[in-house]
């Protein structure tokens, strides 16, 4: 009995001496004193990627270590450099997850093992590799700081070079602006640009500046200049004094000149600050110009020559969009009539309307005092532009005369918003 027992002791003894000697230089006393570093380090996990710079979510010990007698305990060590050199200790990384910060370059992660009754880590035990990929984030996209735009304006419009252009309305954070969604002046917005999977971390600021160009398209006929055999008006006549000879005074197609101003739709119908001079109304009747305003609620036009009455339109015209379009030709009324007022033009022989004539002195009625300053031109027969010559012929005489005195017997007179 105590031979056997001495032959099983001896067995046990031989058996920890070979343990030992194949397991890495592990001592008998580790097992009997139960402080043995893990046979394995578990898995950790996981791989992956973002741009820089990227918060990777948490690696988690998903297999833990096994083959061990003691208490764990965990060093995570971190690489920059590649995956099998450049390791270093994360401080206070004891725990079997950990939670990397913020990274800016491409890094390699692993979890070392022990047992907390062992004095250093030179026989700890190393689980896998993690690698979180970090891409690198392109610049912000190019462009001009400043972009200029005629009225109206769309994210569409704006101009960045670059891949995959977003626009947002902030420099950082913000929301994603669509391409239909409306710029306004003096507003700053900001592009960013993507390569591959990666968003640009800055991004290019650019301001914009509206310039609210309308364009306006009247149509009117002056009574004065109309011929009834074209149903157009002729180009007022100028005489050049060294040859004697009348030709168009603004040039061809050009009938005269004209002011437009704009007003105020509420009384006391006040001007809006928008006088536009020196108009060309063409013979069909058309004047177009553009203007610099951001007006855009509605607003009553006036409309003066130098020898009719002034009209304005009948109602106030919507400025709401970069196109005003006013016809006075085609309804008497598309000209203001005020309460009780007479008609507020002339019905000429095709059936449209047209700005009474005789206003000389721009008093705003056709009276004795417009003949006073007309009566003169008459005597004399002045040849040249005056605005005597109803008829733009480039001569005072009887021609404009008869068509002076139905206006001057009528005393027309102009209407407006507004008037006592």
């Amino acid at each position: 009995m105590k031979k056997n027992l001495f032959t099983l002791l001896m067995l046990f003894h031989f058996s920890i001496s070979l343990f030992a000697q194949y397991s890495g230089g592990i001592g008998r006393g580790d097992i009997l004193n139960g402080c043995l570093n893990p046979s394995n380090g578990g898995i950790i996990g996981s791989n992956h990627s973002g741009c820089s710079p990227y918060k990777p979510p948490s690696l988690i010990g998903i297999v833990a270590p096994t083959g061990y007698a003691g208490t764990v305990e965990y060093c995570w060590q971190q690489s920059t450099t590649g995956s099998s050199q450049g390791f270093t200790d994360i401080p206070n990384s004891n725990n079997a997850d950990y939670n990397p910060d913020t990274l800016f370059a491409t890094t390699w992660f692993r979890r070392l093992v022990r047992v907390a009754c062992k004095d250093d880590w030179s026989n700890s035990t190393l689980s896998n590799l993690v690698q979180i990929t970090v891409n690198t984030s392109p610049e912000a996209p190019t462009g001009d700081s400043l972009q200029a735009f005629a009225y109206i304006a769309t994210i569409s419009n704006l101009v960045a070079i670059g891949n995959s252009i977003h626009w947002y309305d902030a420099a950082n954070g913000g929301n994603l602006l669509l391409n239909s969604d409306t710029i306004h002046n003096g507003i700053t917005y900001y592009a960013s640009q993507t390569l591959g999977s990666c968003e640009s971390n800055k991004r290019l600021a650019v301001r914009v500046e509206l310039t609210y160009f309308k364009t306006v398209k009247l149509h009117l006929f002056l009574e004065g200049l109309f011929d009834n055999s074209s149903n157009n008006m002729i180009e007022a006549q100028d005489v050049d004094l060294g040859t004697g000879l009348a030709s168009p005074k603004y040039g061809q197609g050009i009938a005269d000149r004209i002011s437009v101003d704009f007003f105020e739709e509420v009384s006391p119908f006040s001007p809006a600050g928008l006088s536009i001079s020196g108009v060309d109304l063409l013979t069909n009747g058309e004047a177009s110009f553009q203007m610099s305003t951001n007006l855009s609620g509605n607003y009553f036009i006036r409309v003066r020559s130098r020898n009719h009455l002034e009209a304005w339109s009948a109602i106030a015209v919507p400025f709401g969009s970069g196109f005003i379009d006013y016809d006075f030709t085609s309804n008497a009324y598309n000209a203001f009539q005020a309460p009780g007022g007479n008609d507020p033009q002339a019905m000429l022989s095709n059936g449209t309307y047209a700005f009474y004539l005789g206003d000389l002195d721009q008093n705003l009625g056709v009276d004795f005092d417009d003949y006073n300053l007309f009566e003169p031109f008459l005597n004399e027969g002045t040849y040249g532009f005056t605005i005597a010559d109803f008829n733009g012929n480039a001569l005072v005489d009887f021609d404009d005369y008869n068509i002076f005195e139905p206006r001057l017997n009528e005393g027309d007179f102009a209407q407006y918003p507004g008037m006592p």
